[in-house]
């Protein structure tokens, strides 16, 4: 009977594996109502809630650009960093509402080296309220691309700061001052709330 099932499933369904990973696409639609396809879907590091990322994006309005990284003039959030080279980039802390409520969903769901294409409802982009700036106005949906470049989990960005104090320290106990930084000390600093 089992074999039966198998039979019967394996004839009815007709699943051909895309040849290359470029051709595999994904059209969906969240439950918050996030519309989205990968262009590519990225072999990388996903983020989880408290992760730093690093997004190349470009915004858009009625199909017009309204902001972008990459090329010539770059716009960052103003959340964000601009990186050196060619590709200036965006980098917030994932979960923390450094950014908009559907930028923290989304890279969520991606990998780096992912690139997405994605349709964010006025309630997970700007609301009522519209953009600081006023370009998007009060209830717009807005459409992103968004390639995720990097995933740094807060442990280590911690112990890369935390390594980096500890050499401070060295150098001042060397120079006869003695400087006490526990690591709770220094990820309640690192979180703003020393």
């Amino acid at each position: 009977m089992r074999g039966l099932l198998c039979l019967a499933l394996a004839t009815t369904t007709a699943f051909v594996p895309p040849t290359t990973r470029q051709q595999l696409q994904l059209h969906a639609t969240t439950p918050s109502g996030i519309v989205y396809e990968d262009i590519e879907v990225g072999e990388g590091k996903t983020a989880n809630a408290g992760d730093y990322v690093s997004v190349i994006y470009e915004t858009r309005l009625n199909g017009k650009v309204i902001d972008a990284t990459g090329g010539g003039e770059a716009k960052v959030m103003s959340t964000g960093v601009q990186g050196a080279g060619d590709r200036p980039w965006a980098q917030f802390a994932v979960g923390k509402g450094k950014v908009i409520k559907g930028w923290d969903e989304t890279v969520q769901t991606m990998r780096v080296g992912g690139k997405r294409k994605l349709t964010l409802p006025a309630e997970l982009a700007y609301g009522d309220e519209g953009s600081p700036d006023g370009v998007i106005p009060p209830g717009a949906s807005v459409d992103f691309t968004i390639e995720l470049t990097s995933v740094d989990s807060d442990s280590g960005i911690i112990g890369a700061v935390g390594g980096t104090f500890a050499l401070l320290a060295a150098l001042i106990a060397a120079n006869g001052v003695a400087l006490q930084l526990t690591g709770h000390e220094l990820r309640e600093y690192l979180a703003g709330t020393v």
